[in-house]
């Protein structure tokens, strides 16, 4: 416990002060609360999910929509902060800032990158994966599908956070900085579709949203590739961690794939059963 009073003390500090903010200080209050942070928190989420669903299989569903609708919001407020903040930043470093490549901004990123508001904001982006988690809670009490995609985003992206902050990854600029502004139109989306007035409105942009979060996959597998490139080609790179690399790799080629078929599922071959179905109906009125 006395690990999480000092990452909140150092919020407290870091938010009413985010000029004195230091990155080393963030670092320090992350390994006070590894591995048994996300390990608790992975075991409790698989527990939620698969015994959650069980147990929820013989109740009546429960009713949160106030609960969601307050919850989306929230998510929704703190996501465009969150962009507010990284998506300049990620903006600045995409042509490698001070350092002049790309490249050499991922291997010897700049002095005092994650201090101050940027290393808030990241370390608030890891953190709030936990809390995100709260997404497949409200599904499994309303007793709605909880797809693979779903839970092992969630799982995956979690570890994979955490672990990049551990090493203090420079690319993880531009994972939260794309994660935060994809999610700011997700999560106000997710909270518009809570009233009948706003949700025939804004119902047409939810394949533009899927397909910013492929296209926010595509990318990441850009970066985590060119990441594996600079730290093969070079005989040093001081600023990526080779396993966090090959770790963000393979997860974003597996989002790749699993939100294409989420895709092609939900608005494509949906779209063509619609349309064969008007097309018997049209046939029977002939």
């Amino acid at each position: 416990m006395d690990g999480l009073y000092a990452m909140y003390d150092f919020l407290v500090e870091s938010l009413s002060r985010p000029q004195f903010a230091k990155k080393e200080a963030g670092i320090d209050r992350m390994w006070e609360l590894t591995p048994w942070v996300p390990i608790a928190a992975s075991v409790g989420y698989i527990v939620m999910v698969f015994g959650g669903q069980a147990i929820m299989s013989g109740l009546n569903k429960l009713n949160t929509r106030w609960a969601v609708i307050f919850w989306n919001l929230l998510l929704a407020v703190f996501s465009i902060q969150g962009a507010i903040v990284l998506v300049p930043a990620a903006l600045q470093y995409a042509n490698g800032g001070s350092a002049g490549s790309l490249g050499n901004y991922l291997c010897n990123p700049p002095e005092g990158l994650y201090d101050a508001s940027n290393g808030i904001w990241i370390l608030l982006f890891i953190l709030s994966k936990i809390p995100e988690m709260l997404d497949t809670f409200f599904l499994v009490v309303q007793k709605k599908t909880v797809i693979f995609l779903h839970w092992y985003h969630h799982l995956t992206v979690m570890w994979f956070c955490w672990h990049a902050g551990l090493m203090a990854n420079p690319a993880g600029i531009f994972y939260g900085g794309m994660n935060f502004f994809v999610h700011s139109l997700m999560y106000s989306y997710y909270f518009l579709t809570c009233f009948s007035v706003t949700r025939k409105m804004v119902k047409p942009i939810a394949p533009v949203i899927t397909t910013l979060q492929i296209l926010q996959m595509v990318v990441g597998m850009i970066i985590s590739v060119l990441c594996s490139f600079e730290m093969i080609t070079r005989s040093e790179c001081i600023g990526l961690d080779w396993w966090n690399v090959q770790a963000g790799t393979v997860m974003y080629i597996s989002y790749f794939v699993l939100f294409s078929i989420l895709f092609k599922k939900h608005y494509i071959d949906k779209k063509k059963t619609d349309k064969n179905k008007n097309s018997e109906k049209d046939n029977k009125k002939d």
